[in-house]
């Protein structure tokens, strides 16, 4: 800046790490995630964004076909990839990818294309994302389990008692339809995820 030719000084503008993206990366590097980050923006801007969130891989002046040639690489290394992205360059590469979420403030043209739409401007979202995904894949394991173990004991009962004595049709619908009942209670566990 300048005032009559006189030098007053100069204004850099930068990247803000939006709130909560330090401890988004920690947790998902905790459970074993890679994180990469993948940016048009220049190689200042982005290792400077990276090193704040404690990002180690990242990639600068990538183009919009790039970052989906880059999911495409990875899922080929036989990963899955979830792709976070902001802006309408990143649709070729949420669409690309096993997951896609995307920040909106609304009236993005792309929120129909995508599978997750967080509309709030810190990272947290993504953060209780995979927390709840973890929680749900365990509920649906527990569910699994209860109906093989459930109805292998209703068969295995079955079994010994048709051998001493005719079981009609009542013993085999009602054991069933335990079954159900236990596995739809415990499904209402997943009301109470948060």
């Amino acid at each position: 800046m300048a005032v009559n030719v006189e030098y007053l000084g100069y204004l850099t503008l930068a990247d803000e790490l939006r709130p909560g993206a330090q401890e988004m990366v920690q947790f998902l590097r905790q459970d074993g995630k890679e994180i990469i980050l993948v940016s048009g923006d220049n190689e200042s801007s982005v290792s400077s964004i990276a090193r704040e969130a404690g990002i180690e891989k990242y990639n600068f002046f990538v183009l919009p076909k790039t970052k989906a040639e880059i999911i495409s690489n990875l899922q080929g290394l036989g990963q899955q990839v979830t792709m976070v992205g902001d802006g309408f360059n990143d649709i070729i590469a949420l669409l690309k990818a096993d997951a896609g979420i995307v920040f909106s403030s609304g009236k993005n043209v792309y929120n129909n294309w995508v599978d997750v739409i967080i509309k709030r401007r810190d990272l947290k979202g993504i953060r209780y994302l995979f927390s709840i995904h973890t929680k749900l894949r365990r509920l649906v394991r527990q569910n699994v389990i209860l109906c093989v173990l459930l109805n292998g004991l209703l068969a295995a009962w079955l079994v010994w008692k048709s051998s001493t004595t005719p079981a009609g049709w009542e013993i085999p619908v009602m054991g069933a339809l335990a079954v159900v009942v236990i596995v739809w209670l415990n499904s209402l566990r997943m009301l109470h995820i948060r």
